[in-house]
């Protein structure tokens, strides 16, 4: 993600803040993941051009030999906290068509 919000980190959350806004971010899977900020500005490859105050927002993680990586992310705007306990992560095989 490239935003020009403040970034807040800690693991496995993100806040961004922007304008008295908020939104808050949580890797919910896998269990591994970490969020990282890093500089937009200037582009490393010298090539692209420079983005003045701008952020980008990693995710990182480990994938498995197979190379199969399953991410599931959760963004929600406003300063109530994320309740992890509350949500459940499917497979794209599980979703319903009917939202």
């Amino acid at each position: 993600m490239v935003t020009s919000a403040k970034v807040a980190v800690d693991g496995r959350r993100a806040t961004l803040q922007h304008n008295g806004k908020q939104l808050r971010i949580w890797a919910a899977i896998p269990g591994d993941a970490r969020f990282q900020v890093i500089s937009a500005d200037p582009p490393a490859d010298g090539f692209n051009a420079p983005n003045p105050g701008m952020r980008i927002l990693l995710l990182n993680s480990q994938a498995p030999e197979s190379g199969a990586l399953r991410l599931g992310v959760l963004l929600q705007p406003g300063a109530s906290p994320i309740l992890e306990e509350s949500f459940a992560v499917a497979a794209p095989e599980e979703w319903s068509a009917a939202f």
